[in-house]
């Protein structure tokens, strides 16, 4: 007859963190509303204080990181906006805004690759954003990356059809022509007499891979289809194209090696499954 009395003591214990955290998020409310007013008032540093006690009172409380995050960053407290923001985006890892925020203070911090994850996060989230893209397309540049810089900034040109955001636009134009066709380590950096194919196919390869790493998937299929075309004998852009499409549920026709020489294994690509490309080295095809 005892236990209705047990399962009673025992729901008012699972309860109890419940409660405790809706009290939490209470107490950073009212902190953050006190945050609020400081700084309509002006008194940003006081404003920022408020919001990070609410921060501290529920780590998880995403208005008060909002709140916060336009004052370090007018501050310039770029460290703590990173850590900050470490917190909230462990905790709620789809919230996009707190990984865009935290990759421009990890760019500050001279944090770069930590960035490009960063921002790399947000585009899977926001795909059709073209905001991330220049940001990343800076970092690629402090990391020494230009063919990667000039991807993301070339996808951010083409993405970007906000007329607020022409500067960025005219900014990211003014450092493609910085980097240069030559500096981005694709074909512009060949010789023409004397490049073999498999530096044709190198070049167009490495291009493929910039433009992957960028996002730009389309881009990075046609540099793939191209390096294939200019070394049918290398299987490196064949594997890579294979992968992508793989990644973007695609299926692929069949290739054949174009004027192979006799006796030479092929490099087929050949649509397999759900989109799945495999390399084969399977086939040799006799000359004609």
């Amino acid at each position: 007859m005892k236990l209705p009395a047990t399962c009673a003591l025992v729901a008012a214990l699972c309860a109890l963190p419940a409660a405790a955290r809706d009290d939490d998020t209470k107490a950073a409310e009212a902190r953050a509303r006190e945050g609020d007013a400081l700084r309509q008032a002006g008194k940003h540093a006081e404003a920022l204080a408020a919001y990070e006690q609410a921060m501290d009172l529920d780590p998880g409380y995403v208005p008060a990181y909002e709140a916060a995050t336009p004052l370090w960053f007018s501050a310039q407290q770029y460290d703590t906006a990173a850590k900050r923001l470490q917190v909230i985006t462990a905790r709620k890892p789809k919230y996009a805004v707190g990984w865009y925020s935290l990759a421009f203070a990890y760019r500050k911090t001279k944090a770069f690759d930590k960035a490009v994850g960063a921002y790399a996060t947000y585009i899977e989230l926001r795909p059709t954003e073209a905001d991330p893209y220049f940001g990343l397309g800076m970092t690629y540049k402090q990391l020494g990356d230009p063919a990667r810089a000039r991807a993301a900034l070339e996808k951010y040109v083409a993405m970007e059809k906000r007329p607020e955001k022409q500067k960025f636009v005219d900014q990211a134009k003014a450092e493609l022509g910085a980097l240069g066709a030559a500096a981005a380590g694709g074909v512009g950096t060949l010789n023409p007499a004397t490049a073999t194919p498999r530096d044709l196919a190198g070049a167009l390869k490495k291009e493929g891979d910039a433009r992957r790493d960028a996002g730009d998937a389309a881009g990075a299929e046609a540099k793939y289809r191209e390096a294939g075309g200019a070394d049918p004998t290398w299987g490196a852009p064949h594997a890579e194209l294979g992968a992508l499409l793989l990644g973007a549920g695609k299926d692929a026709d069949g290739t054949r090696c174009p004027n192979p020489t006799a006796g030479r294994w092929c490099p087929l690509h050949q649509g397999f499954g759900a989109g799945l490309l495999i390399f084969t080295l399977a086939q040799v095809v006799p000359e004609e």
